[in-house]
């Protein structure tokens, strides 16, 4: 009995969808006049982009460039010592104070050389200059070579790094090491 009731509730709904339909088609009038124009609104976003086109042809190779200058070894050695002994690369301090020998080679004859050593991460100049035009005392002799005596006051006891420099261009490094004295 279900099963009929089920059945006609459907042929009910289906007829009456049908009558809704039609009455809704036949209330249909005349089109009315067109309405006045809307005042412009905000523009919409933007879409989103199209895909990418395909990569344009290489292009010609330049012209290859001129050559560069011949490059210069202008490469100096230099060593440290201590002044009052046969010690290479190391000094001893007595009080904060120690004196070193810096000798150097691969400059060119009369080549002025300034001389410094890092202490405290800046440039501490080594080398004497003349007062008025700043020029470096310490000259390269004829075989291009150089030796500087140097009292050291007040540093402390470390590994340093010891740069020459020459006015054409030649340059050399190196390191000492400053301990302290022991008695004993």
């Amino acid at each position: 009995m279900t099963g009929l009731l089920r059945g006609e509730l459907k042929a009910f709904l289906l007829i009456g969808t049908m009558f809704a339909l039609m009455a809704a088609i036949a209330c249909q009038g005349e089109r009315g006049p067109a309405g006045a124009t809307g005042a412009p609104g905000a523009p919409g976003n933007p879409g989103n982009p199209g895909a990418t086109g395909p990569a344009g042809a290489d292009g010609a190779d330049g012209a290859d460039g001129a050559d560069g200058a011949d490059g210069t070894t202008q490469i100096a050695g230099i060593i440290v010592f201590d002044a009052s002994g046969p010690s290479t690369g190391a000094a001893e301090l007595t009080g904060g104070n120690a004196s070193i020998t810096i000798i150097g080679g691969g400059f060119d004859k009369g080549e002025s050389i300034s001389v410094s050593a890092k202490k405290s991460g800046f440039d501490k100049l080594l080398s004497s200059s003349t007062p008025k035009t700043n020029d470096s005392l310490t000259i390269g002799n004829e075989n291009g070579a150089f030796e500087l005596t140097v009292d050291l006051e007040g540093w402390d006891a470390g590994l340093y790094t010891v740069l020459a420099t020459g006015d054409k261009g030649h340059r050399g490094a190196s390191a000492f090491l400053l301990v302290d004295k022991i008695d004993g």
